[in-house]
């Protein structure tokens, strides 16, 4: 274009494509230039712009995740032309393009320790939290949790207090685990000793066994495996195959640590859980019938 001499021309209008620096820094003297940012593409547009690259589902995430910015989508286009499949994109977008997530992740080097937990147990437990779930867990009151979550653009924080806390997408939780890495330990075991408070609670019967296997705590997985919370477990479940699925963490625990008294008593019952399991779907196609 400068070497034509069109460029000196006032009755002429050109269009640059780059970044502001680049274009110009090519060399014309006393260019009067506008600079134009492309708005945001809307969901549609953005399912359009990938076409059958990406099913709706991912192209939504990724939407959520880049609020529709042409430079960002471009971006992810790029990553999947240089060989990365629809399948793993959504895992490899927190490490291959953490710019994406950065603008909005720029508030919590500034935050309390107190919001970093609350964020670390949203990010790294999959288990949904209400409010008034994290204000048991962190001893305040919900309206406290809403205050201290509200700056964080990244999460769905909820007016009323027995609805969920989420991020925006299930990529930026990702990002946030990996950006939180050094808390996961410390509000595992927040959710341990809340949940022990109350060993009984439905609550506690279905998601204790997973945490303490996940802490790498043994003996206490052994130890609230006993018979009287097997037996409370399969009174409040409809079947009997989650009941036997922790029997079994305690069998293989019991295994690994050689207890044989935890191993016997952890087999037989693992063993007649899955006789009683084989009874009621036999029952059930009896019925069927």
């Amino acid at each position: 274009v400068q070497k034509t001499g069109l460029v000196s021309l006032p009755q002429f209008r050109f269009l640059f494509s780059g970044y502001a620096e680049d274009v110009l820094g090519i060399g014309i003297p006393k260019l009067v230039h506008k600079t134009f940012t492309l708005s945001p593409f809307s969901l549609e547009e953005t399912v359009s712009y990938f076409g059958a690259t990406l099913t709706r589902d991912i192209v939504t995430e990724v939407f959520k995740v880049s609020h529709g910015v042409p430079g960002y989508l471009a971006g992810v286009r790029r990553l999947l032309e240089s060989g990365t499949s629809p399948s793993d994109l959504l895992d490899k977008m927190p490490n291959s393009m953490p710019d994406l997530f950065a603008l909005e992740w720029q508030t919590v080097p500034s935050a309390s320790s107190q919001q970093l937990r609350q964020l670390a147990l949203l990010a790294h437990d999959r288990n949904k939290h209400t409010l008034s779930d994290l204000a048991v867990l962190f001893h305040t009151t919900a309206d406290d949790i809403r205050h201290s979550l509200a700056p964080f653009t990244f999460l769905s924080v909820p007016a009323r207090a027995s609805d969920e806390v989420e991020f925006v997408s299930d990529t930026y939780r990702r990002y946030a685990s990996l950006q939180l890495v050094d808390f996961k330990d410390e509000v595992n075991e927040l959710v341990i000793d809340s949940l022990l408070q109350a060993p009984d609670s439905d609550q506690a019967l279905t998601l204790l066994p997973i945490y303490l296997q996940d802490a790498g705590r043994d003996e206490a997985l052994l130890s609230y495996l006993s018979p009287e919370h097997l037996g409370k477990m399969l009174e409040k479940s409809q079947s009997s195959s989650p009941v036997q699925q922790r029997a079994r963490l305690g069998v293989d625990t019991a295994l690994r640590l050689r207890r044989d008294e935890d191993l016997t008593r952890l087999g037989i019952d693992s063993s007649i859980l899955a006789e009683l399991d084989a009874f009621q779907v036999s029952r059930s196609e009896i019925e069927a019938r």
